[in-house]
């Protein structure tokens, strides 16, 4: 005891001299406890003020609500990622990736990405640009001489829908270059094509060389239905009474440039984070890819060079989505928020099950986590729409687009407006669509099939561009006013 207190005696002698040998020592131990009072003084400021705003892991919790359906282990779900600014915000697997061995989904298991395939090939065409292999201006026979109907039609109009190529039907052509948005996987295989004969590499080889290994995609490659392929989830369908059955087995390499890519959420955030920070294009190249379109009549399309562009719920949106046997999948890139949201899913998208589409979920989850940027849900109403704008869009228009969509839909659409809302009728149903703008309306049904009335020349409502599902775009041409 009595060492101790010489101890403690010795070392406020030690302190003492120490102060008369630096005057302003005890000045700047005040002025430092001070400073420490001021900055715990403003963390608590700050703290207070972010009181309220939920945690990242409560907006994890928001989004697991979302997959609530495909917990328990007896149904098939997807994997899920969110990234702002480099920074991993969620990162999740949901339900199973293959319900007859219990394997669950995880962020690194494999699924089809169908036609998000497609932004893929459009970057790998840009590189050969950069490299002066191509120009996107030329003639598609420059490239490939045997296919018809190429003379007119260029690379630019394949890698925006607009060659007037049919979806499926090869060498099927429905309209003039540049006429008209006619979404088509037969243009994106011709780019595929267009790929080999230029760079001399298969495709596989080229996604391979200059896109999956520089950006460390290693669970990222061609889907080819005979390889056995690790942690590759199984698609189902949705049986109409209930439960899921296997989806038929389909091998996707046959979609080749316009579908055939697997990944897992992991790589294609590397994918997002490589295209948009100027690792893949140079960045005033990707502008042309996120650039809409302009067709002939000088109305855009909506869609640059593998991307969709528009708006959603006021801020811009950078999006893709696909549709394969038993999988579908949806990205989506906010620019201003540098906000990033992949969904991949194991379930079709054809019936409808429990477990809403990628593209709902996507933006359902862009909602937890931007909802306080963005305009209230469902936008305008049709009563804030001018009337005399709302009445000029009434009328009958003749349908175009895919045969298997007019086998459904019949080719007539008549729009009507009552009570200041306006109802868009087909053969078989009559929908409201909600306005987003002057212009734009999203079906109240789905929310995601959108309209755009379109102007002619004459400054009069002449057509309507039909987004539906953001996966493929269809026109109506105006026949009589009303």
């Amino acid at each position: 005891m009595v060492s101790k207190e010489l101890a403690m005696a010795e070392e406020r002698m030690r302190r003492r001299k120490a102060a008369r040998q630096n005057p302003g020592g005890k000045r700047q131990a005040c002025l430092a406890a001070v400073w420490t009072l001021v900055c715990l003084f403003a963390i608590g400021s700050l703290c207070g003020a972010a009181e309220g705003k939920p945690s990242l892991g409560e907006l994890s919790s928001r989004v697991d609500a979302l997959y609530e359906c495909a917990a328990g282990g007896d149904a098939p779900g997807g994997s899920v990622i969110v990234i702002q600014s480099g920074r991993v915000l969620h990162e999740r697997g949901y339900g199973m990736a293959n319900l007859e061995h219990g394997a669950p989904n995880t962020p690194e298991s494999k699924f089809r990405l169908a036609s998000i395939t497609k932004q893929f090939t459009a970057a790998a065409i840009l590189q050969l640009q950069e490299a002066g292999l191509l120009q996107l201006d030329d003639p598609v026979t420059k490239y490939l001489p045997e296919f018809p109907h190429g003379d007119g039609m260029t690379v630019r109009h394949l890698l925006t829908h607009t060659a007037g190529l049919r979806q499926f039907e090869e060498g099927v052509v429905d309209s003039a270059p540049g006429e008209r948005f006619n979404y088509s996987n037969v243009g994106y295989k011709l780019l595929g094509r267009i790929i080999e004969k230029v760079s001399g590499d298969s495709y596989e080889d080229y996604m391979r060389r200059r896109i999956f290994e520089p950006l460390g995609m290693g669970n990222s490659g061609c889907d080819h239905q005979g390889v056995v392929l690790k942690q590759r989830a199984s698609g189902y369908d949705n049986r109409d009474g209930g439960g899921y059955a296997n989806a038929a087995c389909e091998d996707m390499f046959r979609t080749y440039a316009a579908g055939a890519l697997y990944s897992t959420v992991e790589d294609m955030s590397r994918w997002a984070e490589g295209l948009f920070s100027g690792k893949v294009i140079k960045r005033e190249t990707l502008e042309q890819a996120l650039t809409p379109a302009r067709l002939n009549n000088g109305a855009l399309t909506g869609y640059g060079f593998g991307w969709f562009i528009g708006e959603y719920r006021g801020l811009k949106e950078l999006s893709h989505g696909g549709d394969a046997t038993g999988f579908n999948s949806w990205i989506g890139h906010f620019p201003d928020q540098d906000f990033t949201v992949v969904v991949l899913s194991n379930i079709a998208m054809r019936p409808a099950g429990p477990l809403p589409i990628a593209m709902v979920l996507g933006r359902k989850i862009a909602d937890i986590y931007l909802g306080e940027l963005m305009a209230p849900a469902g936008g305008l109403s049709a009563a804030q729409v001018d009337p005399q704008v709302l009445q000029s869009y009434v009328g009958r228009y003749k349908l175009s687009g895919r045969p298997d969509v007019l086998a459904v839909t019949g080719d007539v659409l008549t729009i009507s407006v009552e009570d200041g809302r306006l109802y868009v009728s087909d053969k078989n149903y009559t929908i409201e669509f909600l306005a987003r703008t002057q212009q734009e309306f999203v079906s109240k049904a789905d929310e995601v099939t959108t309209l755009k009335f379109l102007q002619g020349a004459d400054g009069k409502v002449s057509e309507i561009a039909i987004r539906v599902l953001g996966l493929l775009e269809l026109n109506a041409t105006k026949m009589t006013e009303q």
